[in-house]
């Protein structure tokens, strides 16, 4: 099926393609080929990047989360790495509130003094690796924003009062 083609199309570039990815290609009755292109091989390419957090310690909602999503075909694998306190290593996931899947990286309960710091995500595939953008999980208290805010109005209401 593969010996004709060496002839094809634009030459021995796509033959020797045809050759070695025989499954991709469609043969024709007349011994040409035509690339099967939504089945093509390709490293991945990220379609979401992770993006920055603040964990507020005071939410009944105790889950923080990244996202890092690739295309690439065969599917990506994804690994997260954590910069603290300028230590890089690869996030734990033997540790019973982390978890990835599909690209996501969901840390159960997170720890101010384990889980804050720059995360970074690898999506790789047999044809390829990519390192995604940093995110920041920062820990804080949207109280504290609440406060200052009605702190700010407070203030404005009594000047008006007293002019």
């Amino acid at each position: 099926m593969a010996v004709n083609t060496a002839r094809l199309l634009s030459g021995a570039i796509v033959g020797y393609f045809c050759f070695q990815f025989a499954e991709l290609c469609l043969f024709l009755d007349y011994g040409q080929a035509e690339i099967d292109a939504a089945n093509l091989p390709i490293g991945p390419m990220f379609t979401t990047q992770p993006v920055s957090t603040i964990y507020d310690v005071r939410s009944t909602i105790k889950v923080a989360s990244f996202m890092c999503e690739a295309d690439a075909r065969p599917l990506p694998s994804y690994v997260w790495f954590l910069t603290h306190h300028q230590v890089r290593g690869e996030v734990d996931l033997t540790d019973q509130g982390k978890t990835v899947t599909n690209g996501r990286l969901t840390i159960a309960e997170p720890s101010e003094t384990e889980d804050n710091g720059d995360y970074q995500c690898i999506a790789k595939n047999s044809f390829g690796a990519i390192l995604s953008d940093f995110a920041t999980l920062s820990f804080g208290c949207k109280i504290i924003y609440y406060f200052q805010t009605c702190m700010t109005c407070l203030i404005v209401c009594t000047f008006m009062r007293s002019v």
